[in-house]
Order: structure tokens, then C-alpha cells, then sequence
């Protein structure tokens, strides 16, 4: 009206629900980790000494537009030293209620079963080791159901399942595979031959029967005499008569790209889809292509080239990792490094400031 003048205003916080809902967020959880990633990799250029100094104004830059005051830096010192050493001392949690074990045939200790309408929680937490060019993985593991569609029963990832994204994938085709149904497939992603960088998909062709209990891997040869071949090996454990099974394909892939995904047992990580249905036992992951004298079923053992070894027994601990790396599972899927408490909590630092009032109102 005329002669009349007003101007909105609010409280600038929010209520306790609409914190808990911001804090608790998994979305606020993920932004928070990018935040960290962008913030340490500027700040990359400077002397490892400077680094974190220059990565925590560089968060403050880019969470509230302008540089972060002195006592503020001195804040965020002492929660990074006090939250580092907090996440040093803490030993991954799961609740042993939520999970259900049996008894694979043929096999002794006990086995984690998966159900294709209930994703399972089973993750090792990103680092950039768990993705060398040359590397075996291995399981047993004995399937119930496959996907009508060609979708894939995965039995470990480190893939979101987005074609355009690096990532891995290990696991068992649907029924309606364009190559062939009910077989072990193997995904990578990373620079081929021909130049290009892209995802690659390569199919066993050998049969995996329903309630089955199988030993089963897929050894990648990147670099060495044999590279540019791939491996898949597999034993049906209910037959005595039958010798482990070994079929060699070729691939184009000469460089493994990783990404920031934790490894997933049983499902793709941040996707609810390609699910395992059945018993999963043993895992093991190794920085080499392996060939049978080195196999889990020739040796159940830890070598030098055991980046991982999940057994799921009582000892050492049902999600214990009973390598030296201490790759334990966990049920966060954040894409945080598991070994490096200190950026850990440099993540933790950004989560707070993008739940701040000044980065969440403009007054």
C-alpha cells in the first residue's frame, strides 16, 4: 500500500526436528565428504605440512564465501586433533542382531545369507588400494535366485552401478543376459586399447547352478606376461569328482580407474538393485592375479598380496577383516578412507560447517 513499507524477516535457525533431519542426512553426509575431497585436493599444491591448514580455509571459502578468522582456525585444530584421535581409538560396530547366518553344505563355520528383498549392509570403507590394476577376488557362495532380468546377483562390488562411473563388479547374471543367463560376469572400467575410457563386461560362460555351494574367482591380469587375460575359476563343492574349473578370456583394459565407493559384499554400493539372493562364506581380495596354487580353495591363507580376507566366523570377529590392513565392514557407505582417521575427520568438520547457520541462511 501507499506510504507503507515492510520487510520479511525470521529467526535464522531451524527447529530441533529440521536439525536432527539435516544432520542425520545421508545426502548432507555425502556433500559434506565432497566438500573434504575438494577442499584437500586444492590444497594439494602446498607442502604436506601446510596441507590441512590450507584445506580448512579452503572449506571455510567455499562453505561461506570468505576466509576463516583466526580463532576459528584454531577451533577447527583442536576438533580435528580431538575427533582423529577419537576415530583412531574406535573399532567398527555392527549389530549382530540385524544379520542372519547358516551353514553352507560342504563347508565348516558359518555363512552370511542374503535376502533379494532386504539389502544387506556389508561395507569396507574406500581406499585407493582396494583397486589395483592386477587383482583376484574370490568367495564362496551358493545362490538361491537370479533376476528375471539380466540383471546381476553381485557378490562384491565397488560400483554404484552408473555405466559412466569407475567401479567393479563380481556376480552372477540374470535370466535375461544378452550373452548368457546364470554365469559369472565381471565388470571394470578404466582406459582400454584402443584409447578410450570406458566400462568393459566379461561373462565366464560357465553355469551356476540354484543351491549349489560354489568356490568361485576372477583373476585380472592388467600388467606382466599375461596381460590383457582374465581368469575365472570355479568348483562346484558338492562334487568330489569334479576338478576346479579354469576358463581364460581376453580383455581390453590396460588401466584400472578407481573412485571414492566403499567395497560392498552382497550389493552394489548407494543402489538398492542387483542384490544377492543366497550364502555368502569367505571373501578374499589380492593385489595380484592369482593363479590355482595361490587360490583361496588351494590355501586358505594371507599372503603378502591379501589386501582383504572377511571370513564372517566368531574369531577373529564375524566382520573383522583378518588381513594386517584391517579393512573391518561396517555399514557405512560413505566414501570415506577407512585407514586415515585424520581425513575422517576432516569430513566431519566439513559436515558441520554445511549444518551451520551461516551456511544454511543469508541474512
Amino acid at each position: 500500500p501507499r506510504f507503507f513499507t515492510s520487510v520479511s524477516a525470521r529467526d535464522t535457525t531451524t527447529s530441533p526436528v529440521q536439525s536432527l533431519q539435516l544432520f542425520n542426512s545421508q545426502q548432507m553426509l555425502r556433500f559434506a565428504d565432497q566438500l573434504a575431497q575438494r577442499a584437500l585436493q586444492e590444497a594439494a599444491t602446498v607442502p604436506s605440512a601446510d596441507q590441512e591448514e590450507l584445506a580448512v580455509r579452503r572449506a571455510w571459502q567455499i562453505a561461506f564465501g570468505r576466509p576463516v578468522t583466526s580463532g576459528e582456525l584454531s577451533q577447527a585444530r583442536e576438533f580435528l586433533d580431538r575427533e582423529s584421535r577419537l576415530l583412531s581409538e574406535q573399532k567398527p560396530t555392527v549389530d549382530l542382531q540385524q544379520f542372519e547366518t547358516a551353514t553352507m553344505p560342504y563347508r565348516n563355520g558359518q555363512s552370511v545369507v542374503f535376502h533379494a528383498d532386504k539389502p544387506s549392509s556389508f561395507y569396507v570403507a574406500d581406499d585407493k588400494r582396494l583397486t589395483p590394476n592386477d587383482f583376484t577376488i574370490e568367495a564362496y557362495f551358493q545362490i538361491k535366485s537370479i533376476y528375471d532380468s539380466g540383471a546381476v546377483r553381485t557378490i562384491v562390488s565397488k560400483w554404484s552401478g552408473k555405466v559412466s562411473e569407475p567401479g567393479w563388479l563380481f556376480g552372477v547374471t540374470g535370466r535375461g543376459s544378452r550373452r548368457k543367463p546364470q554365469t559369472l560376469v565381471f565388470r571394470t572400467y578404466g582406459k582400454k586399447r584402443n584409447g578410450k575410457i570406458g566400462d568393459e563386461i566379461v561373462f565366464s560362460d560357465q553355469h551356476i547352478e540354484f543351491n549349489t555351494p560354489y568356490y568361485a574367482a576372477v583373476s585380472f591380469h592388467v600388467t606382466g606376461e599375461r596381460a590383457g587375460s582374465i581368469d575365472f575359476f570355479l568348483k562346484d563343492l558338492s562334487n568330489d569328482d569334479e576338478q576346479l574349473g579354469k576358463i581364460t578370456k581376453q580383455h581390453q583394459t590396460l588401466e584400472v580407474h578407481d573412485n571414492r565407493l566403499a567395497l560392498a559384499i552382497g550389493r552394489m554400493v548407494q543402489n538398492k538393485n542387483s542384490l544377492f539372493d543366497g550364502l555368502i562364506d569367505e571373501v578374499r581380495l589380492s593385489s595380484a592375479a592369482l593363479d590355482v596354487p595361490s587360490l583361496l580353495y588351494t590355501q586358505e591363507s594371507i599372503t603378502e598380496k591379501t589386501l582383504g580376507y572377511w571370513r564372517f566366523d566368531p574369531v577373529p570377529g564375524m566382520f573383522e577383516d583378518s588381513s594386517s590392513h584391517q579393512y573391518d565392514i561396517t555399514r557405512d557407505d560413505r566414501p570415506t578412507s577407512a585407514s586415515d582417521p585424520r581425513r575422517a575427520a576432516f569430513a566431519d568438520l566439513c559436515h558441520i560447517l554445511l549444518n551451520s547457520n551461516e551456511f544454511l541462511y543469508v541474512d
